[in-house]
This record gives C-alpha cells, sequence and structure tokens, in this order.
C-alpha cells in the first residue's frame, strides 16, 4: 500500500469544511450518548486524573527526592545531600520532558492501533510498573548504584509520563458518541493530562502524614493500576468507536481502520504518510513545529529549576506560596479550562484562539525576567492558561491539517518533531542557564506563531476541505 497521502494531493480534497476550519459532518450527527455514557464519562475523567504521569508536579517534589537521597551519587561519599545532587535531577526533569515529546509518536500510534479501552489501559498499566520502578529506585543507596538508579529512573519517569498521556485518551473513546461536542472531550482529554500537576499535594500530602516518598510512588502505583481496570471495564472498543465515526462521516468502518488491514507493517506507512501529511502545508506546518520546539525549551530550561530560583529569589513563605499557586492553577485551570477551550473555539474559531494563545507566549517570557512576586506569580498564571489553550491548539491544529481518522499519529508525529528540536535547542541552552536566555528562547517561538498567525489568517491559510482518509 502506497502512501496515498504524500503522492495524491488532489485526492485529499474531499469534503466540506466549516467556516473555522473544522471537518464537516456529512453524516449522522444525533449521537449515540446514553444515560450510562453520561455516568461512565466524568467516572473516566476521574480515573484518568489518577493514573498521570509524574513529570508535570516534578518540580513540587523534587524535594522530597532530595532529602531522600535520590542521585546523591553526586556528592561527596558519605553526604546525602549537596546542590549537586539538585542539579541532576533537574537535569533528569529536563531529559525526559524533552524525551517525553521525542517519543509521543508512540502515543498517537498505541491510541490509532488498539482504540481508546486497550490503549488506555494499556497506558495506565504502564504508568502503574514504572510508580513501582520509581519506588524501588528511590530506596536503593544512590552512591552504590549510581548508574543503575540514573538509568531506571530516566525510563521510569519517560514511561510513566507517556503512559500516563496514553491513559487520558480514553476519553476520546466517546468522542464520536457526541460528535457536536469533539472540541469538548479534547479539553477533557487534555484536562486529566495537565490536571497531573495536582500529584503535588498528593506528595505533600502523603509527606505531612509520615509517607515517605518511596510509599508515595507505590500509592500512585495502585491508583494507576485500579484506572487500567476501570479503562477495561469502561471505555469503548476500538470498532464501537470507529461504527460511531462511521455514521457521523457517513463512511464505512473499515475504511477508518487501517491497521485491520495491514496489522503493524501500518506503522510504517502511517510514519510515510504523516510526512506526506506534512508537506500538505508545509510552512504551516514548520511554523507550528517550531513555535512548540523553542518555546517548550525554554519553559523547560526554567521550569526544571522551579523550587530553586524562587527559594534563592524570596523568602521561604513566598518561595512555598508561588510553588503551591504553581499546583493549585495547573490543577484547577487545567481542569477547568481545557474542557471550556472547546466552546471558545466553536464560537470565536480556531484562528482566533491561536492569535490569543500568541499573545500570551509573549506574556510568559517577559514576566519570567521580572524578579518580583507579584511578576512572577503573573507568570504562573499565564504560562499555565497559556499551557492549558495550547493542549487543545495543537489537537484543533491536528483536526485542521490532518485527515480525519490520522489523528493520533499525526498529534504525535508533530510533537516528536517539536521534541527533537527542543532537544537540541535545550542542549545549547545547557551552556548558557540564565533566565534570559530561555526567555529569548520563547521569544523566539512567539515569533513562529506569530507569523503562523499572519499565514492562517489570509484566505488561502488553513484547508478548505480534511484529507480524506486513504480508502474513502
Amino acid at each position: 500500500m502506497e502512501p496515498l497521502i504524500a503522492k495524491n494531493k488532489a485526492r485529499l480534497a474531499g469534503a466540506a469544511r466549516t467556516a473555522h476550519g473544522t471537518s464537516a459532518m456529512m453524516g449522522d450527527i444525533s449521537g449515540a450518548y446514553t444515560w450510562k455514557t453520561h455516568i461512565l464519562v466524568p467516572v473516566v475523567t476521574v480515573f484518568a486524573i489518577l493514573s498521570a504521569g509524574p513529570l508535570q508536579a516534578f518540580p513540587l517534589y523534587v524535594r522530597q527526592l532530595v532529602d531522600a537521597g535520590v542521585f546523591n551519587w553526586a556528592c561527596d561519599q558519605g553526604v546525602r545531600t549537596c546542590p549537586e545532587q539538585e542539579e541532576a535531577l533537574q537535569d533528569l526533569y529536563t531529559s525526559t520532558f524533552s524525551a517525553q515529546m521525542r517519543f509521543f509518536i508512540l502515543v498517537g500510534l498505541a491510541y490509532d492501533m488498539y482504540g481508546a479501552r486497550v490503549a488506555s489501559c494499556l497506558g495506565a498499566l504502564t504508568a502503574g510498573l514504572c510508580f513501582v520502578g520509581l519506588a524501588f529506585m528511590s530506596s536503593l543507596d544512590s552512591q552504590a548504584w549510581p548508574l543503575t538508579q540514573r538509568i531506571v529512573m530516566y525510563f521510569c519517569f519517560l514511561f510513566a509520563d507517556l503512559g500516563g498521556n496514553l491513559a487520558s485518551y480514553s476519553l476520546l473513546g466517546w468522542m464520536w458518541h457526541y460528535p457536536l461536542l469533539q472540541t469538548s472531550f479534547i479539553g477533557l482529554s487534555n484536562a486529566a493530562t495537565q490536571a497531573s500537576g495536582a500529584l503535588g499535594f498528593v506528595f505533600d500530602t502523603l509527606a505531612e502524614d509520615g509517607y515517605t516518598i518511596v510509599e508515595t510512588f507505590l500509592v500512585l502505583a495502585g491508583l494507576s493500576l485500579l484506572s487500567g481496570l476501570v479503562f477495561m471495564l469502561s471505555c469503548p472498543t476500538k470498532r464501537e468507536t470507529l461504527t460511531q465515526a462511521g455514521r457521523v462521516l457517513n463512511t464505512h468502518p473499515t475504511s477508518l481502520d487501517v491497521y485491520s488491514i495491514v496489522g503493524w507493517l501500518a506503522i510504517k506507512h502511517s510514519v510515510k504518510e504523516a510526512v506526506g501529511v506534512f508537506n500538505l502545508y508545509p510552512v504551516q506546518n514548520t511554523c507550528m513545529l517550531l513555535y512548540i520546539s523553542f518555546f517548550m525549551a525554554g519553559v523547560l530550561t526554567c521550569f526544571s529549576g522551579l523550587e530553586a530560583r524562587y527559594r534563592a529569589l524570596f523568602d521561604p513563605d513566598d518561595a512555598e506560596s508561588l510553588l503551591a499557586a504553581y499546583a493549585a492553577l495547573m490543577a484547577v485551570l487545567g481542569i477547568g479550562l481545557n474542557p471550556a477551550a472547546g466552546l471558545l473555539f466553536d464560537y470565536f474559531g480556531f484562528v482566533n484562539i491561536f492569535i490569543f494563545t500568541s499573545f500570551l507566549a509573549l506574556l510568559v517570557p517577559l514576566t519570567l525576567m521580572v524578579p518580583i512576586f507579584w511578576a512572577q506569580l503573573l507568570n504562573i498564571i499565564f504560562l499555565v492558561t497559556w499551557f492549558s489553550l495550547f493542549l487543545n491548539v495543537i489537537s484543533r491544529y491536528s483536526v485542521t491539517f490532518a485527515p480525519p481518522d490520522f489523528f493520533g499519529t499525526f498529534t504525535g508525529f508533530l510533537t516528536s518533531l517539536a521534541g527533537i528540536a527542543a532537544y537540541l535547542a535545550d542542549a545549547i541552552l545547557e551552556q548558557h542557564s540564565l533566565i534570559s536566555t530561555a526567555a529569548l528562547t520563547m521569544l523566539v517561538g512567539w515569533g513562529f506563531s506569530v507569523y503562523l498567525a499572519v499565514i492562517m489568517h489570509r484566505e488561502d491559510g488553513l484547508p478548505y476541505k480534511p484529507p480524506k482518509n486513504r480508502f474513502g
């Protein structure tokens, strides 16, 4: 099977598109929701949050890792904590977060291949097993087993976060059951991802009750494994999801499932066709890629040392207040703003919301460079708001510029490319780890977002018609 999307662009323009650039629905849009789905959706949302990955909240519990002696191989023999240890943990956070972006295509491929039920269960189980690994490694004598602890914790953090992201895709299984609320379900999925920042409260609460970091990781492992069971019992199967998608798009469900035809070989063709989809609108996609890359490189650089920076700039009470604000806003705005973003997209349109997020992207580096308490508080507000909206921007961007059955793979492909570029940019920033340098990198990313907004605002800036699936 040849990569038809890359080979024949003219054949892709086969369906109508709405004024805001979203795919038009040509079939039955009455939906397939019942009282049962109304109950299951909020239940699955809660468990998607509980099975979230550990990286969003990392700046909030890094102090507990330090106190537990994790990575104290960086200290002198017999010394439990030292500044070099904190730097090593910050490097772990930065490297695993950027690696999570580079390997995000695995999340999209798994969702497209297995569907919401199996993929989300697999993600939750992966996260649970990795939390067990983190618990074991945290109890290890770091100075006796330095290399083992570094390697195993790196992969455990990486795959725990990828698993948590895949678990949040559990909500997308109902996206076609509620065809007029698709953006809201995308928002719920993104909310579950962002709300993982609230895990910082779990670490703090359990620490106050006398639990060690090892025991906390085991508690989170149990929650993830329980979530996997809930997903397997409640989420729709791949066949059910594609059946509803076929009804809405007036297409036979089999035409939406390339994996049922060529199996694992479809991964090879999916990657080829992802390149083909990218080349349909090379300027827009390249700008989006560079926007994500530079901006996220700056964000990772400055927020990997969030706690240390606040403690260096302010007294302990103010530093704790800022860290608490970060955790609270990441959770509250993540849960509240992400689902509401779907309504904002429908009302104001994709391009207008993108312009607003671009404006927020300018405010983030500007406030970051002001070493005043209220400015840093505003910086947190702007960043969390930007992140909440931007998660939905990426999802809607994929819906706009990719075939309907290619959502997961194209989102993962774009994010993985951005992760590779962000890794290269971060390697440069490591040589100049000043906040001003990180802010400058974010401003470069903001410049690409402005150029992309100008292009998309033109008459030919958005696709008038979405690519069709490769069989329909």
